[in-house]
């Protein structure tokens, strides 16, 4: 019993003390062959990741998006199914929007192996006409030579981890500190190993968003000619000169309707005061003149 209250106690010491330092030391007095390929850090940057990256095949990201109208939307899910099925691809999203009157708009976010990205952006151009394409690349190349340098180097120290715990050793306080950094090597190589799968999947497959647009009677735009210049140029003139009447008309009424106002109900009150001025006039020179018979 008292032997598992101090092991109790030594781990609460060993979360208080440094158990890091203790190990690296303890695989520092280890002999092994590969002593000079682990640093205190285990991970590899600068020129040797730039070294690696020369003799490596490019690891490059590939992102499109394409907006594409139609005069009609009929069959173009179905369009669009068959080219992602027809290049290894897949669906990752789907969206369908009649909102907006009786037009349709939908877009999908698909992804397309490598090999047949440029092949599948080709043909989806010719389901209607593109408005729009943009294309972006991302090299990764050194991210992952980085990466699987680094996991190397903490695969190694996992090792060497394992064979302190297979040493025999008297004191408990040892073990468990060994135990907690193998715990922390290990998340860390699930961490280099999760990221490497992300670009993994990124780089072998590409991924490409499509718009949809349903425009009815919809003409490409064409390169302008001298007549649609001046039909253009005619159009702004006529355009302006209508705008600027309207303004005019604003303005006036804006500037002459308030002292219209003002003075039309100057007058009114005006009027009335002489009406009734001259009613009361009348009745007090009534009652005069019949004293005077």
């Amino acid at each position: 019993m008292r032997f598992m209250l101090v092991a109790v106690f030594c781990i609460g010491c060993g979360a208080s003390c440094s158990s890091q330092d203790r190990v690296e030391k303890a695989l520092k007095k280890m002999p092994s062959t590969a002593q000079g390929s682990v640093n205190a850090k285990y991970a590899k940057t600068g020129s040797d990741s730039g070294d690696q990256s020369a003799g490596v095949d490019r690891r490059i990201i590939y992102t499109a998006e394409m907006e594409i109208a139609v005069t009609s939307f009929d069959g173009i899910p179905r369009q669009i199914k068959s080219l992602v099925d027809s290049n290894g691809g897949y669906v990752a999203s789907a969206n369908l929007d009649r909102m907006s009157g009786e037009r349709r708009n939908a877009s999908w976010v698909v992804r397309v192996p490598v090999e047949n990205y440029d092949r599948f952006l080709d043909a989806v151009s010719q389901i209607g006409v593109p408005t729009m394409r943009n294309q972006n690349a991302e090299d990764v190349s050194e991210q992952f030579v980085d990466i699987e340098a680094r996991l190397s180097n903490k695969r190694k120290l996992e090792a060497r981890i394992q064979q302190l715990l297979e040493r025999p050793d008297d004191k408990i306080q040892h073990v468990i500190e060994v135990e907690r950094e193998l715990g922390r090597v290990r998340e860390e190589i699930e961490r280099f190993e999760g990221r490497l799968r992300y670009l993994q999947d990124k780089t072998a497959m590409t991924t490409v968003t499509i718009r949809i647009n349903e425009r009815r009677e919809y003409q490409p735009p064409q390169a302008p000619t001298l007549a649609n210049r001046i039909v253009a140029a005619w159009s702004g003139s006529t355009s302006n000169l209508i705008a600027f009447f309207e303004n005019l008309v604003v303005f006036l009424a804006a500037a002459i309707l308030p002292f219209g106002l003002l003075a039309t109900c100057a007058w009114i009150v005006w009027k009335l005061a002489k009406v009734f001025g001259l009613r009361s006039r009348a009745v007090v020179a009534t009652p005069l003149s019949g004293d005077e018979s």
